[in-house]
């Protein structure tokens, strides 16, 4: 089989991650996602960080497998911390604040600790979920994804029901 037809796609494993539904997956990444989003804990992010690293060691993926996926995130990374700073260098002052200017780099642009804690909370952040996502792509068959998620249906008594008490 050619390298690029692999790539991205789920290749079955006999790990304790691989057996978990799909659904199951589906439901865990959005929850730590949103917890790691909502949250600018360092330490929230942190745990979910290293427990992101271990269920991605834990499901036996390959480097080679997200090689190109690490290379675009870490592409992406950088984009959006220069684009970040070019357009909003005084962001992390408004949210947390204060100010604590380190230096002076040219014309409006001032490097503040605030600023530098702000990015690298941002950058953890998609540290810690992009393995996640990796998980929950490589991981999960498209068929038994697509089955269990079917079973969260209404059954059509409750949706005729629906439509009785809420017409048009």
């Amino acid at each position: 089989m050619p390298m690029k037809a692999k790539l991205f796609s789920y290749n079955y494993e006999d790990t304790p991650i691989h057996r978990l539904s799909g659904l199951t997956k589906l439901v865990c990444f959005l929850l730590l996602t949103f917890a790691v989003m909502f949250s600018y804990d360092i330490r929230v992010i942190l745990i979910v960080m290293l427990f992101s690293g271990w269920v991605l060691r834990l499901s036996r993926i390959r480097y080679s497998q997200i090689r190109l996926m690490v290379i675009y995130v870490v592409v992406f990374l950088l984009t959006n911390a220069i684009v970040t700073f070019l357009f909003a260098p005084e962001l992390g002052v408004e949210i947390y604040g204060t100010r604590h200017e380190l230096g002076h780099l040219v014309g409006p642009y001032y490097l503040t600790a605030e600023q530098l804690f702000y990015q690298t909370t941002k950058l953890l952040k998609y540290a810690s979920v992009v393995p996640l996502g990796i998980i929950f792509l490589l991981t999960t068959n498209p068929s038994e994804f697509a089955a269990s998620a079917s079973c969260t249906k209404p059954n059509r008594t409750s949706s005729s029901q629906k439509s009785r008490i809420f017409p048009g």
